[in-house]
């Protein structure tokens, strides 16, 4: 039975995970007509901010740990996603 709620819960999540992907898509393409696959680059970057800053916090408890990685994950995430808007999305938009 435990396993049963193991898959359970990681299925909703991995669709959860989906469906912010696919809506983010969405919404681009729908609103602005252009379609643009760097979510992943996106996410990508900010995960690997959030592994970088849970990893060299050794020292710190677990939820405060988890808590700043996330943040700099998510800071580090939309300052990638707005440099790149600004310096490689909006030259395109000119053209």
């Amino acid at each position: 039975m435990s396993t049963f709620i193991l898959l359970t819960i990681t299925g909703f999540g991995l669709g959860a995970m989906y469906f912010l992907v696919a809506s983010g898509l969405s919404l681009i393409y729908g609103l602005m007509g252009i379609l643009n696959f760097a979510h992943g680059a996106f996410l990508t970057v900010g995960a690997y901010a959030t592994w970088f800053t849970e990893s060299k916090l050794t020292g710190v408890s677990m939820l405060p740990r988890f808590l700043l990685g996330a943040l700099a994950g998510l800071v580090v995430g939309g300052v990638f996603a707005a440099l790149v808007e600004l310096f490689l999305i909006r030259p395109l938009y000119r053209r």
